[in-house]
């Protein structure tokens, strides 16, 4: 609104400086020509969007500046650095650290629980999620988990290795012949199942009439016994099954174990050897499959790459760079290059850039004897620049009064090359008695010497610099 208006006060300010038109009169002696108005139309606006000739007011520009980045901010200038990352294609500290891995770290950031998962979790879900992040970096690593080489079974014994049986039934969900036994006594068939049909006194009687049968068997004592016709109870048929073993394990010839496990949907083991991969050979069958079927070992490998989705060794050293090489192996062969890698990353490229200049902060200047007192002076040094600021005591001096020693530039500090003086009076009501003093450091020396006459037990502010 300033820009548009202005205030009552400022206008009649202004008012004030104007005069009144006087008819028949110019406002100056020189007239207004008409090659002056000629000239004032020739005065036309421009637009900085759209470039062309004529003349833009100072907020049109200043509009436009604030819209552009300061050479010397070095972009700190950005308005969002995050839509700048973006823009330029890098990574923010942050960024990069959720992205990368740090080799020191040796994986461990990938199986690590921030304390916002593990927020409400007992101790035993917090152990079974980190040991799901483990098995997963495990399979993208083709990897095992430390001592499961001798937890292994083998496939030819089939099963047989197991050394709990008992429990690996329990994991698997599946009953004993034992426990099936105990479970199918007294129990009676599907079709038996009841249908809602009343059980008459005609179902009773026939359910009677139901005997219990035997297969044909010889007792302990060696008397044979003939078979009786009836029904006969589980575990009687399970003693028979096993009777007929060895013809269901071995007596079958392949084309017979074929049809039995196309009945069974069943694989039998050389279809599944030659379908399925082994566990021991983790991808190696994948490999050998496809170079029988023509394609060479680069071929097989490159393929098996691309189903999982990883890249080989060379793409990974050719496309990507290593965070141990702190950018040394990118290439870079022009300095012009370079420049453009620092300013993609935000950074100062070395040659043009001073140095950052050592900096010792304030120090206490050192006492030369017993005699002197520097706790009020104090010096610092910034590159080639030396300051020495504070106060001292006339009286508290090492030596006279012409040459007396009052302060001593600390070892970590430089003395002046050439001679540096600073000088200063006491001013008293009585002129009389007005005194001057002098303070000297000669080229070379760290010694700040004293120089007066009747200014004794004064406290003189000091003010030297220079350079070194």
């Amino acid at each position: 609104m300033s820009d548009t208006y202005v205030t009552v006060r400022a206008f009649t300010e202004a008012m004030g400086k104007k005069v009144d038109v006087v008819e028949g009169k110019q406002l100056s002696t020189e007239d207004f020509t008409t090659e002056y108005r000629k000239k004032l139309a020739a005065i036309t606006t421009g637009e900085l969007t759209e470039g062309g000739e004529g003349y833009v007011t100072s907020g049109t520009v200043a509009a436009a500046l604030k819209m552009k980045l300061s050479a010397d901010g070095n972009l700190s200038d950005v308005m969002d650095k995050a839509a700048a990352r973006k823009n330029i294609d890098v990574y923010s500290k942050a960024e990069a650290g959720e992205v990368f891995l740090e080799i020191s770290e040796g994986l461990k950031e990938l199986v690590r629980l921030t304390a916002d998962e593990i927020s409400g979790l007992t101790a035993e879900e917090a152990a079974e999620l980190k040991a799901k992040r483990q098995a997963a970096v495990r399979d993208t690593l083709d990897a095992e988990k430390k001592g499961t080489g001798e937890l292994k079974l083998a496939k030819t014994s089939n099963l047989s290795d197991l050394p709990d049986k008992g429990k690996a039934r329990k994991n698997l969900e599946v009953y004993s012949t034992a426990e099936i036994d105990r479970m199918m006594d007294g129990k009676l068939g599907t079709d038996s199942a009841y249908e809602g049909i009343v059980f008459t006194p005609e179902l009773r009687d026939k359910l009677l009439e139901i005997k219990t049968g035997s297969f044909a068997y010889i007792d302990e004592g060696g008397i044979s016994h003939a078979q009786v016709e009836g029904y006969v109870m589980t575990s009687q048929v399970v003693r028979e099954l096993k009777k007929k073993a060895e013809r269901l394990m071995g007596g079958y010839n392949a084309s017979e174990k074929d049809t039995i496990a196309t009945n069974l949907n069943l694989y039998t083991k050389a279809g599944a050897d030659a379908r399925f991969a082994a566990l021991e050979n983790l991808f190696q069958d994948y490999i050998d499959f496809l170079t029988g079927q023509g394609k060479s070992p680069m071929e097989a490998r490159q393929l098996l790459r691309n189903k999982l989705d990883v890249l080989s060794k060379d793409e990974i050293v050719k496309d990507y760079l290593r965070k141990d090489g702190k950018l040394s192996d990118l290439s870079l062969p022009t300095a012009e290059a370079k420049r453009q890698a620092c300013r993609a990353i935000g950074a100062a490229y070395a040659e043009e850039y001073q140095p950052l200049l050592a900096d010792t902060g304030w120090m206490h200047m050192e006492n030369s004897g017993s005699g002197t007192d520097t706790q009020g002076l104090f010096i610092r040094q910034i590159g080639n620049i030396v300051s020495i600021q504070g106060y001292i005591n006339t009286a508290r001096r090492d030596g006279s009064n012409w040459g007396g020693i009052v302060a001593v530039i600390p070892n970590k500090i430089q003395p002046p090359r050439y001679s540096v003086r600073c000088s200063a009076a006491d001013w008293n009501d009585d002129h009389k008695y007005n005194r001057g003093s002098s303070f000297t450091i000669y080229g070379g020396s760290r010694r700040i010497q004293l120089y007066e006459r009747g200014m004794y037990n004064v406290n003189v502010e000091l003010n030297f610099t220079y350079f070194v």
